[in-house]
């Protein structure tokens, strides 16, 4: 196999996987698809970015106020 076809392919695989994350597969789909049989192979496609990392915080933020906010009921509730 020519070494621009391996390249391609490298891409892809890294590609495919994260996009299939970002789109909200679920990894254990994700692995099904891509033949990845570890969690180690897995996670040697996928790439986190600056994206992901801000929308981790984001939906932290979020579950924060969401409790925050249930909190705030049950006592009112009382």
């Amino acid at each position: 196999m020519s070494p621009e076809i391996q390249t391609f392919g490298f891409f892809f695989r890294h590609t495919f996987n994260t996009n299939m994350r970002k789109a909200g597969v679920a990894e254990s789909v994700i692995m099904e698809i891509t033949g990845h049989v570890t969690r180690e192979m897995f996670d040697r496609y996928n790439t986190v970015d600056e994206v992901d990392m801000k929308q981790g915080i984001n939906d932290l933020d979020n579950f924060f106020k969401s409790v925050d906010q249930n909190v705030d009921q049950d006592i009112s509730n009382k």
